[in-house]
C-alpha cells in the first residue's frame, strides 16, 4: 500500500495533466469563437489608414466626378433655355394661336399611324420654314410629341420626320428636263423608297390626283368635239369627295385670279364686291374684301418701310456701324417678330416695293 507521501505525489501529477488538458480545451474554444459561423463570410481585413497622399488621390478622383459633371449639367441648362426661346418664338410666329393641322395616332401596340393625317401635322410645322430652321422645328415637334405621347412613341414619330425631309429634298431634286409623266413616275419611285409599303397609304391620294391630272393633260390634244366629252366623262368618274375638293381648291384659284385682274384694273371697292358677290355669293365676296383691305394695308407698311430703308442706304453721313444699327431698329419698330422674318425674306430676294 503506497505511503501517504506517494499518494500526494500521484495526485500532484494528476492536477498538473488536468490543468493542461483544460488549458487546451479552453485554447480550441477561443479558436472556434473566432471562426466564422456556417455560410457567413469572414470579416475583412483591417485596412491600413491612408496616408496623405491617399487621401489627397482620394480628393482628387472627387473634384474630377464633379468637374466631369459640370459641362452636362451646363449642356442641360442650356438646352433648357434653348427650348424655353423656341417656344417664345412660336408663340409670336405666324402660327400662334393656330389649332393644329393633322393628327398624330397610333394603333394598340403604339404603332405610328402613316398617313396622311401624319403629313398635315408634318406640313403644318413647315408651313413656318423661314422663321425657323428645320433643326428648329424638329425640336419643337419632338418635344411636343414627348410630352404627349412619350419616348418610344416620339423615336418613330421623329424617324417618320426625318424621312419625310429626305424625300422632300430628294423630290425637289429631279431633273427639270424630264417630262412630267417620267416626273411623276420617279417621285412614285422615292416615296417607295423612304418609305416602303407605307407610301401607298401616305400618299395615294396625291399619287391619284396627279394621274388624274396627266390625263386630263393627255385630252387636251383632242379634238374640241371629242375633249370636252372625255374631260366631263372623267370628271365624273371621281370619288364624290374629291370632285368637291377639286372645286373647291379651282375655286380658290379662281378667286386669286380675279383679285388680280381688278388690281390691274384698278377696280374701286364697290365695284369689287358686286362682281363678287354675283359669283361667290355675299359671305364670301365679304371675306374677300377684307382680305382686300389686310392686303392694302401690309402692301402700304412695305411701301414706307422700303422708302425710309433706302434713305439710311443712301444716307453719306453715317458710318457703316451706325447704318447697320439704324436698319435694324427701323425693322424692330416697323414689324412684329414673324412679320420682320417675312420682311427679311424679301430683302434677300429683292422684293420689297421700288421706293417713290
Amino acid at each position: 500500500m503506497p505511503t501517504a507521501a506517494a499518494q500526494t505525489k500521484v495526485q500532484g501529477r494528476a492536477l498538473s495533466i488536468i490543468a493542461v488538458l483544460l488549458a487546451m480545451v479552453a485554447w480550441v474554444l477561443s479558436a472556434m469563437w473566432w471562426l466564422p459561423a456556417p455560410g457567413v463570410s469572414a470579416l475583412p481585413p483591417i485596412q491600413p489608414r491612408p496616408s496623405a497622399a491617399t487621401r489627397v488621390s482620394a480628393t482628387s478622383d472627387v473634384e474630377s466626378t464633379v468637374a466631369a459633371a459640370a459641362p452636362a449639367e451646363a449642356a442641360a441648362r442650356t438646352s433648357s433655355l434653348e427650348l424655353t426661346a423656341l417656344h417664345s418664338r412660336w408663340q409670336r410666329s405666324s402660327l400662334r394661336g393656330a389649332t393644329a393641322d393633322g393628327e398624330i395616332g397610333f394603333d394598340a401596340q403604339g404603332r405610328l399611324h402613316l398617313d396622311r393625317d401624319l403629313l398635315r401635322r408634318f406640313e403644318h410645322y413647315l408651313t413656318l420654314i423661314g422663321e425657323f430652321s428645320l433643326d428648329e422645328l424638329g425640336q419643337l415637334l419632338r418635344e411636343a410629341s414627348l410630352r404627349e405621347h412619350g419616348e418610344a412613341a416620339t423615336a418613330q414619330l421623329m424617324d417618320a420626320w426625318k424621312r419625310y425631309l429626305g424625300l422632300r429634298h430628294a423630290s425637289a431634286s429631279l431633273a427639270t428636263r424630264l417630262s412630267l409623266e417620267d416626273r411623276w413616275i420617279q417621285l412614285q419611285a422615292l416615296r417607295r423608297a423612304w418609305f416602303g409599303d407605307a407610301a401607298e397609304q401616305l400618299f395615294g391620294e396625291e399619287a391619284d390626283y396627279d394621274a388624274y391630272t396627266l390625263q386630263r393633260m393627255a385630252l387636251q390634244n383632242l379634238d374640241a368635239t371629242f375633249r370636252d366629252t372625255a374631260l366631263t366623262e372623267l370628271a365624273a368618274a371621281r370619288p364624290p369627295a374629291e370632285r368637291q375638293a377639286q372645286y373647291e381648291a379651282g375655286a380658290a384659284q379662281l378667286a386669286e385670279e380675279q383679285t388680280r385682274q381688278f388690281d390691274a384694273l384698278g377696280l374701286d371697292a364697290a365695284t369689287r364686291a358686286a362682281e363678287r358677290e354675283a359669283l361667290w355669293g355675299a359671305e364670301a365676296a365679304a371675306r374677300l374684301q377684307t382680305l382686300d383691305a389686310e392686303r392694302a394695308l401690309w402692301q402700304r407698311r412695305l411701301e414706307r418701310y422700303a422708302a425710309e430703308r433706302t434713305a439710311l442706304l443712301q444716307h453719306g453721313q453715317l458710318s457703316a456701324a451706325e447704318r447697320a444699327t439704324a436698319l435694324a431698329e427701323l425693322l424692330r419698330r416697323s414689324f412684329d417678330g414673324p412679320e420682320r422674318h417675312r420682311v427679311e425674306s424679301l430683302q434677300v430676294a429683292g422684293l420689297l416695293p421700288s421706293p417713290g
